[in-house]
């Protein structure tokens, strides 16, 4: 006899808004993308969007129904953004997340994005109270204002 593993909601992605900039002022109509790899699949799953007028960039929350990894399987997602721009693919955004479930304090720093294309790449590490052995990293070309 088989059983079916039941499949259950896993969060991909949270919503994310931001702006894309190039020495302050805004770049109107290029393409963002985003890709999430999950390793215990090794599926990819890529979305774009297109910047409005005023730089700005919007994805909404991506969750998708998949059979649950087991207990002792290592899940990472990794999160990247990218850019199409002047014939070149630029990562805005790149981290590598150890859990299936949303994480409050990354997903606050997705919705406010603010990416200026001649920023330097820099890496931030966040702590989220809900995963308090865990810190959380990225490699980004991007801001946010935290008020």
């Amino acid at each position: 006899m088989t059983i079916f593993a039941k499949k259950v909601p896993i969060n991909l992605s949270p919503e994310i808004n931001g702006v894309i900039k190039e020495k302050g002022k805004p770049v109107a109509h290029i393409e963002v993308e985003r890709s999430v790899y999950l390793n215990f699949t090794g599926d990819y799953y890529t979305d774009k969007a297109l910047t409005d007028s005023d730089g700005k960039f919007h994805f909404p929350e991506k969750t998708i129904e998949l059979k649950k990894p087991s207990s002792i399987t290592t899940v990472v997602k990794r999160h990247e953004l990218y850019v199409e721009y002047k014939n070149k693919h630029i990562p805005i955004w790149f981290m590598n997340i150890h859990t299936l479930n949303p994480v409050n304090v990354v997903s606050e720093k997705l919705k406010k994005l603010n990416c200026d294309l001649e920023n330097q790449e820099q890496q931030f590490d966040f702590e989220d109270s809900e995963y308090p052995a865990s810190t959380f990293s990225t490699l980004t070309l991007c801001r946010w204002n935290d008020n």
